[in-house]
């Protein structure tokens, strides 16, 4: 904040790729309906569209050619907009938050929670969470003491990352808070 810095994290998104005009037809014409056999909708499950299609969770999708990496944090003055700094990785990046230190957290769908210098993106403290960093980091004080805290859980983001980068995802998917004290 008191740099002029801008830190974006960005989710590079996979291109969704169009399926067989038929298959895509039959998927259409389905609801979640057919699911219960004929049941009534039990309260709470929606007006009886596949959900899978609402949200496009049940789309191929492929990486565009020569890019393999879906994460990138960008660094940018507000000031001139001049590029300061950026990393690029293979796991899509999540929310990030500054700190009046100079410090950025983030994370991202590996399960990665990293403090970055402000001014030169250098990775100051990496803690590996083993479940995908899912939620925006806060800094909060208290007695005096300033700490970071971040949630963890799936999520769209860490699904793509699972899907073309199975390799980098963490072996849970659990939903947990992390609070790190600060020195």
């Amino acid at each position: 904040p008191a740099t002029d810095v801008l830190e974006i994290a960005f989710r590079k998104r996979p291109e969704l790729v169009p399926e067989n005009p038929a298959v895509l037809d039959r998927k259409r014409k389905q609801d979640f309906r057919d699911e219960i056999e004929g049941e009534p909708l039990p309260p709470g499950r929606g007006d009886g569209r596949n959900p899978s299609l609402v949200y496009g969770l049940d789309q191929e999708a492929i990486l565009a050619p020569g890019k393999g990496n879906m994460g990138a944090i960008w660094a940018v003055s507000a000031e001139t907009g001049e590029t300061l700094w950026n990393i690029e990785q293979r796991a899509g990046a999540m929310a990030m938050v500054a700190t009046g230190g100079g410090l950025i957290f983030g994370g991202d769908a590996a399960g990665r929670f990293r403090a970055y210098d402000e001014l030169t993106g250098e990775v100051l403290f990496e803690a590996e969470l083993g479940t995908p960093i899912s939620g925006y980091p806060v800094s909060f004080a208290a007695n005096g003491k300033q700490y970071v805290a971040v949630t963890t859980s799936m999520s769209g983001i860490a699904n793509n990352t699972r899907r073309f980068h199975p390799e980098v995802m963490p072996p849970n998917q659990e939903s947990k808070v992390f609070v790190f004290a600060l020195p």
